[in-house]
């Protein structure tokens, strides 16, 4: 019996996996008989949402000697306002840039953003407003009247006009840039 009971604790110490789960930061370390990780987050009473980052896959075999770190990162809500649409996203991205390649959402160089900037951290429930900014340049024709011009000519009587060349109405093209 005492053979069997040594032999049992035997085994059990051999097949005891030390691992370190990092869950947003709070670290918690467990000595375990289970083979991956998804069975181990189990154990533990972890449970990750699709959007959340977990630094190895749920069916990666967890190692006897070597340390099992697991790091987690919580996807956090991010309102975004898209051309007046509204978009509930979820991320793990540490700051406005790197969340919006993430949703690849590109930002023209006329774009303006409201309530953060670029390389703002990320917060829960941050709002961000995406102005789209279009440029446009469009013409108006002004029409333009002639100018007549009078001159002096003593060959003609008092109250005489020769018209040498008619006048023609013109046309004025007017730019603006529209925002």
């Amino acid at each position: 019996v005492v053979i069997s009971i040594t032999a049992g604790i035997g085994l059990f110490i051999s097949l005891e996996k030390e691992v370190m789960i990092i869950d947003n930061g709070k670290e918690v370390v467990l000595k375990t008989m289970k083979s991956t990780v998804g069975e181990v987050l189990k154990q533990a009473g972890i449970k990750l949402d699709p959007s959340d980052y977990i630094s190895l896959s749920l069916s990666t075999k967890l190692d006897k000697k070597e340390e099992n770190k697991i790091h987690i990162k919580r996807a956090v809500p991010l309102n975004l306002v898209i051309n007046g649409q509204q978009k509930v996203v979820f991320t793990t991205a540490d700051t406005v840039k790197e969340a919006l390649s993430k949703e690849s959402i590109v930002l023209n160089n006329k774009d303006r953003l409201e309530g953060a900037d670029l390389n703002d951290k990320i917060v829960k429930n941050m709002r961000i407003r995406i102005i789209r900014v279009k440029e446009e340049i469009v013409s108006e024709e002004i029409p333009m009247s002639f100018k007549v011009i009078r001159k002096e000519n003593s060959r003609l009587n008092e109250n005489e006009q020769k018209c040498i060349r008619d006048g023609k109405k013109g046309v004025k093209e007017k730019f603006y840039k529209v925002v």
